[in-house]
């Protein structure tokens, strides 16, 4: 699935003034992270209904009856007005997921993969789009554009911030939002192997976005590039 796993390490005052929302009022849990996976908790931006913004923490992915480990993570672009689950929440309930970057994994030799860590070019935030329920959300993903899609064919849906407010809007035209959803370029973006660390859920800090040329599969960095 894509997306399944993203960073966000900004600081609160950061995030505060990039999305516009109260910093006194900060949704309390946030901590940095550089491996935020389905299930764990997740900073959600949306609008408070009185023309500010809010932060909070939430779950990422909706627990489904299919069972405890089938979660709803992702919601698909194209199919985001059709299912009953998503439906409702695109809506009337839709957030930003501010992020550092994201992580996708490239197909290697026989049959190994290689964690890449997607992400702007500069440093600083991204906003993918998404939707929640009460105490859930899910990540919008859509087509890969062409930076990605040697990588995977499916990418987390970012949203310039000059869309943000009618992203969160309540009274914006369905054609409108779903057209927000289209593949964009993203010339600013860039993308490097990491090392094998993320692939395990509970490992955590900045090392796992440090460049290598390759890793023994288990973490341990081989060699590192210098970029």
């Amino acid at each position: 699935a894509m997306c399944g796993r993203y960073g966000l390490f900004a600081e609160p005052e950061e995030l505060a003034a990039q999305f516009g929302f109260d910093p006194t009022a900060f949704g309390a849990g946030y901590r940095p992270r550089w491996n935020i996976a389905p299930a764990g908790a997740a900073l959600v931006v949306e609008a408070d209904g009185s023309g500010g913004r809010t932060a909070e923490m939430l779950r990422w992915g909706l627990a489904t009856a299919r069972g405890p480990g089938r979660l709803l993570f992702n919601a698909r672009a194209e199919t985001i007005t059709e299912r009953p689950a998503f439906r409702e929440a695109f809506a009337r309930r839709r957030c930003l997921f501010p992020a550092n970057g994201f992580y996708e994994w490239a197909p290697g030799p026989a049959g190994s993969k290689t964690p890449v860590w997607v992400h702007p070019a500069a440093g600083g935030l991204v906003a993918f789009a998404g939707i929640r329920w009460d105490e859930a959300g899910a990540i919008i993903t859509g087509a890969a554009n062409r930076l990605t899609a040697p990588v995977h064919h499916r990418m987390p849906v970012i949203l310039p911030p000059e869309r943000w407010a009618e992203w969160l809007g309540s009274d914006s035209a369905p054609d409108t939002l779903r057209a927000m959803l289209a593949c964009r370029e993203w010339p600013d973006m860039r993308m490097r192997a990491v090392s094998g660390l993320v692939n395990r859920a509970d490992n955590e800090g900045p090392q796992l976005i440090e460049p290598v040329i390759g890793d023994d599969g288990d973490g341990r960095v081989v060699a590192p590039r210098l970029l």
